[in-house]
C-alpha cells in the first residue's frame, strides 16, 4: 500500500478543480493541521477560516458529521453568538420547559428560547455547554452545538442571520 502526502497547495487545487466538494477539502485541511503524534486537535476557527475559507458554521457542521462517522469527538467549549437583532420574548422559562416536555416545540426552537431567556442587554453572549447541559435547560453539549449550527443558518426577514456563531477555538480528539 503506498501513502500520498499532499501539501497545501495541492488540498487547495483538488477543491479548486471540484475534485473534492466541501466536506472532504474540510477533513483534508483538518487532517493537514493535525499533530501526528497526538489525537486531540485544538482548531483556531478565525486561523482555519483565513486558511482554508470554511466559516464557523460550515467547520461546525462537517465537524458534527465527522462526529456522527465516529471519526472524532467534539470537545465542547465557551463560544460567542451575535444575535442579528435585538430579540426579545414574553414567553417565560417555565412555559419553554413545558412546551418541551409536552413535545410542542422541537431542541431547535427549545435551545433558541433557552438562548434568548438568557440574553443579556447587548447582541453579543457568551454561551457555555456546561451551563445548558444541567437544569433547568439539560441540553447535551453535542444536542446544543447541532442546534446552534441549525439556529445560526435561519435568516431573520430583513436578511440578517438569525445568530452568528463564534467558535474562536474548537477542539476535537480524533478516534481514527
Amino acid at each position: 500500500m503506498a501513502i500520498i502526502t499532499l501539501d497545501r497547495p495541492e488540498i487547495s487545487a483538488l477543491k479548486t478543480n471540484k475534485i473534492l466538494n466541501n466536506f472532504e477539502y474540510t477533513y483534508f485541511a483538518l487532517q493537514w493541521l493535525k499533530d501526528a503524534g497526538n489525537s486531540t486537535q485544538v482548531i483556531d476557527t478565525d486561523e482555519f477560516e483565513s486558511q482554508w475559507g470554511i466559516n464557523n458554521t460550515e467547520l461546525l457542521r462537517h465537524l458534527q458529521s465527522l462526529e456522527t462517522k465516529k471519526a472524532l469527538k467534539i470537545t465542547p467549549t465557551e463560544m460567542t453568538i451575535t444575535w442579528g437583532q435585538n430579540e426579545t420574548t414574553t414567553i417565560s422559562q417555565e412555559e419553554v420547559l413545558s412546551m418541551k416536555k409536552d413535545g410542542l416545540i422541537n431542541n431547535t426552537a427549545y435551545v433558541y428560547y433557552a438562548l434568548l431567556l438568557n440574553k443579556g442587554g447587548g447582541l453579543a453572549q457568551p454561551v457555555s455547554p456546561d451551563t445548558y447541559s444541567v437544569a433547568p435547560w439539560s441540553i447535551p453539549p453535542a444536542t446544543l452545538l447541532n442546534e446552534l449550527g441549525n439556529i445560526s443558518s435561519k435568516t431573520n426577514e430583513d436578511g440578517s442571520k438569525v445568530i452568528t456563531l463564534d467558535l474562536s477555538t474548537i477542539s476535537v480528539v480524533w478516534l481514527i
